[in-house]
Parts: C-alpha cells; sequence; structure tokens
C-alpha cells in the first residue's frame, strides 16, 4: 500500500474527504431533527442581526439547564440564516463539507504521528465512514463537534512535527480558540500539546515527522533560541488565553450547576446514589465501546429508562465497560513498554475527549453518538496503526471488508435522518425503553401531521415502557383535553402531577379546571 501512496502523494487525504463527502450527499434533502429545531430554527437571535452580539453574552441552549455556551457554532447558524433564510439544505451542505475537512486533518495527524501514509489513510477512511458520526453530521446542532474537532486538529497539526515559530504560535492559539468557542471540549487542546511535549522530552517519541510534500512554506531550519522564544510565546498566549475564557465564560454560563434542575428523563444519573453514581459510567462506557466496534443498533436518543438511575449488575454493557477500562490500560502499559509515543498520545488524547461525554462528571444528557465524534478520531488513528502492521494484503481485504459495511451502515441510517417520523419512529423500535424517543414521535404525529391516533398510540406505548417518565403522562393529559376525552386527561394528569409535583401549578392544570366549568 506504502508504494501506491508513494506515486500518489496526496491520496492519503484526498480519497478519505471524498468519501466523506459522497457519503452524506444524501442528508441534502434533510429537515431538522430534535434539538434542531430549538437550537438553528426557532432561537429568536438567529433572526436579527442586531440580536447577534447576544451570543457572546447569553447560553447557547435558551433556558437550558446545563449551561452551555458556544457561540461560534451559534453565529455560524445566525450568518447561515442571513444568508438564506430557514431552508435546511445548506446547513446540512455545510455539515457535510465540515466533516470532509475533518476526515482530511484526521487522515493528516495520522500521517504525521506515524510517518506511515498508508496509517493516515486508514484512519482517514475509517473516520470518514464510521456510522457513529451520523448523528454529528446529519444533525444540524451537531456542527459544534465538528467545528470544535476541526480546531482541535489544526491547533494539532500546526504543533506536531513542526519548528515553533511567532506566526505558528498565534496560529495554535487561534485554533484553540475556535475550538473551544465552537464547544467546551475544546479547552482540552493545550493539555493534548502539554501531553505531546511531555513524551517528547521523555524520548518516547521519534523525532518529529515532516512530510517534505506536504511541507508548509515557512517550515526551513529555525535557530534553537527562535523557537525556544516562540515555545513560550505560545505557553503565554495558551495559558492566558485559556485563563480568560474560563474566567468569562464561567461569568456566562456558569461550569458548575446544580444537579437538581437537570431532568431524570435526560440523564438518569440526577436520581443515582452510592456504587450506582460510578457504575453507571461504566455502563456507558461499554455501550459506547460497543458501537465504535460494531455501530448496527444506533438510536438518536438513550434517554430513560434505556439507562436508570440504578445500575443492574447482569447488563452486558457494563461488563464490556470494565473489560474497555482493563484493554485501555493493557494497550497504555503495552505502549510504554514498546516506547510507542504515537499510541500513548493517541491514547491520551482519547480519554481526555471521553472524559466529559463519559458523565464522570455529571452533564445534561447520559449518552449521544455525537459525543464520541472527536474522541473516535484517536480510535480511528489506533485502529489504523493496528491495521498497517498486518501483511499487505490481509490489510487491503480486511479494511475493505470492513468499510463496505460501514458504508451501507451509514448511507441506511443517515437517510432516516430526513424525515422526522422515519427516524423516531425507527428510535422506538431499536430502543424501546427510550421514553424521549415516544414523546418525538407522539408530539411530531401531533403538531405536524395531525395524526391524533397515531399520537396516542405512541404516548401509550411509550407510558408502558417508561411508566415513571412524568413528560409522557403530561402529553397524553394534553391531547386527551384536546380529543375532549376529559376523564382520560384527569387521570393522566394526575399520575403527571404526582411524578412531577411542581406540574400542579402548570398551564396543565388550569386547562383542566376550566375543562371542569359546565
Amino acid at each position: 500500500m506504502q508504494s501506491a501512496h508513494s506515486r500518489f502523494p496526496y491520496a492519503h487525504w484526498l480519497l478519505p474527504t471524498v468519501l466523506a463527502a459522497s457519503l452524506y450527499l444524501i442528508n441534502l434533502p434533510g429537515t431538522w431533527i430534535y434539538d434542531d429545531l430549538y437550537i438553528a430554527h426557532d432561537d429568536q437571535r438567529l433572526q436579527h442581526v442586531n440580536r447577534w452580539h447576544e451570543y457572546l453574552t447569553t447560553d447557547y441552549f435558551a433556558g437550558a439547564v446545563d449551561n452551555l455556551w458556544r457561540p461560534l457554532t451559534s453565529i455560524s447558524y445566525a450568518v447561515e440564516w442571513w444568508l438564506h433564510g430557514e431552508r435546511a439544505w445548506p446547513f446540512h451542505l455545510v455539515n457535510l463539507l465540515l466533516h470532509a475537512a475533518v476526515t482530511l486533518l484526521v487522515a493528516k495527524l495520522g500521517r504525521r504521528l506515524t510517518g506511515s501514509r498508508s496509517v493516515g489513510f486508514i484512519a482517514g477512511l475509517l473516520f470518514a465512514a464510521h456510522p457513529i458520526h451520523v448523528e454529528a453530521v446529519t444533525g444540524i446542532v451537531g456542527r459544534a463537534e465538528e467545528m470544535c474537532t476541526l480546531g482541535v486538529l489544526g491547533g494539532l497539526l500546526l504543533f506536531i512535527g513542526r519548528a515553533m515559530t511567532v506566526r505558528r504560535a498565534f496560529a495554535v492559539t487561534g485554533c484553540f480558540l475556535f475550538a473551544a468557542l465552537s464547544k467546551e471540549q475544546g479547552v482540552f487542546l493545550p493539555f493534548m500539546l502539554l501531553g505531546w511535549t511531555f513524551l517528547r522530552r521523555a524520548a518516547v517519541l521519534p523525532s518529529p515527522h515532516v512530510d517534505t510534500v506536504e511541507s508548509a512554506p515557512d517550515d526551513k531550519p529555525t535557530p534553537h533560541s527562535a523557537q525556544a522564544n516562540a515555545n513560550l510565546l505560545l505557553t503565554a498566549l495558551l495559558t492566558g488565553t485559556l485563563a480568560v475564557y474560563i474566567s468569562y465564560r464561567n461569568s456566562i454560563a456558569p461550569w458548575y450547576w446544580e444537579k437538581a434542575f437537570l431532568d431524570w428523563m435526560m440523564n438518569p444519573l440526577v436520581d443515582s446514589v452510592g456504587v450506582d453514581r460510578w457504575l453507571i459510567p461504566m455502563a456507558i462506557l461499554g455501550r459506547y465501546a460497543a458501537l465504535l466496534i460494531a455501530p448496527w443498533r444506533l438510536a438518536p436518543d438513550y434517554s430513560a429508562v434505556v439507562f436508570t438511575s440504578v445500575q443492574r449488575l447482569d447488563d452486558p454493557f457494563l461488563w464490556l465497560g470494565a473489560v474497555t477500562v482493563i484493554f485501555f490500560l493493557m494497550a497504555c502499559i503495552s505502549a510504554f513498554l514498546r516506547r510507542n509515543g504515537a499510541a500513548l498520545f493517541c491514547l491520551g488524547a482519547l480519554a481526555l475527549t471521553y472524559f466529559l461525554a463519559g458523565n464522570l462528571i455529571m452533564i445534561g444528557t447520559i449518552f449521544g453518538e455525537r459525543l464520541m465524534y472527536q474522541p473516535s478520531v484517536f480510535v480511528c488513528v489506533l485502529a489504523a496503526m493496528g491495521m498497517a502492521k498486518l501483511p499487505s494484503k490481509a490489510c487491503q481485504v480486511s479494511l475493505t471488508i470492513l468499510l463496505i459495511a460501514f458504508c451501507i451502515r451509514t448511507e441506511t441510517y443517515a437517510w432516516r435522518w430526513n424525515d422526522r417520523v422515519r427516524l423516531y419512529s425507527y428510535t422506538v423500535q431499536v430502543q424501546p425503553k427510550s421514553s424521549m424517543g415516544y414523546l418525538l414521535l407522539g408530539d411530531e404525529l401531533q403538531t405536524r401531521h395531525g395524526d391524533l391516533e397515531g399520537a396516542e398510540r405512541a404516548f401509550a406505548d411509550g407510558r408502558v415502557a417508561a411508566p415513571d417518565a412524568w413528560r409522557l403522562w403530561e402529553s397524553s393529559a394534553e391531547l386527551a383535553l384536546l380529543r375532549g376525552h376529559l376523564v382520560d386527561a384527569e387521570a393522566w394528569a394526575n399520575r403527571a402531577f404526582k411524578l412531577h409535583p411542581s406540574l400542579q401549578t402548570s398551564t396543565l392544570s388550569a386547562k383542566i379546571a376550566e375543562s371542569r366549568r359546565p
């Protein structure tokens, strides 16, 4: 495979980039899905240029409890609204192009870390086609994942294997800001750079690899003193920028919030105590590992009661998570003993980027495929490093089989994202315990299709699958009132009030009282 890359030196990143773009052409006719409607469609700040400055001083998801702040991502939506209005296809086109750009950088990172175009080529192809990325690419709000990852990879490639200069120091800092202002995960870039520096000084890494075919214009010998000064400048820039970012962001959207404000339907961990608080993240890790290895049963929602506040010991994902931790530790030890710095770096970066997604620190959602977009970069590079060691024929055959399977799964799953009813119906089929899946399906049938009977069936199925999900009882009561079924409305409302007492002062209570009047 290496000889082919010698004849076509750009193939290792060009072909994966083309594959990444072509796979998602199917989503150009797509629509707004789930959070897309609230964040990239209905937000009143989008449509008024004189309100764009509010993105710098208010939270990402107006009124959300998990205190997100992603001004650069929000401004990208606002600019698109200003350019072409509410047409969805240009939003999907931008996401497609971002995914292609990230894939290009993944291929370059694999090449840069190992000095092997074959590793870069395989990593790029795996990242381009992996079905776990569908949610991040086809969901418009998945743009936060793409933009953040683009900034992180840009910063890594400007730093790794390059002589540091003043101009490059500012460029790396710019990538850091781009990543952090797109999504909170971007704050880990300076720590990745610090990890790479530590590995270099510990002599675990080989000399930095510079691609003579694709070297930058300023990749020429730089005096040691100038490099040292540029490195000091980069350290000062990153340290100062990170401190300002953390402080300012905390004034806009505090890093810590009371877990009592979180909805257990979205993150059942809020009600977990004792050992369950730590066993559930292990099961979360196991489910992510399963989807990275065999991404067949994909869904946009894994809310209660796919996960519950109590972890069952017979859950296979719990034990898969434990095996994953053991395998990760063994891989770290093996890489250290073999002095494989590239693998050590990828393992460390994987742990860093996974940290927030794993709910070790509680976040607003229990599980989301889109959250694996950035961590999977390092999984793909590690997998490529392993596959590249196979005999050439075995590598080509295994890669071909894997890519065909990934492409088929990506296309069939991405197609479902073009229609909300199609996607939500599929969600409750593959995740029949997803309370939010039934709620999304019922609301879609009721409000946008006028199918009240279909909505009632969805809510009824949800009440059976997740009997403690108060939102399903509330929506059932609202629908029963609309259909004139007062007895059912009262019964379901009372159930909702019992599960969520604060609802007794809601508009639902007032509507039922009004319906009782002669």
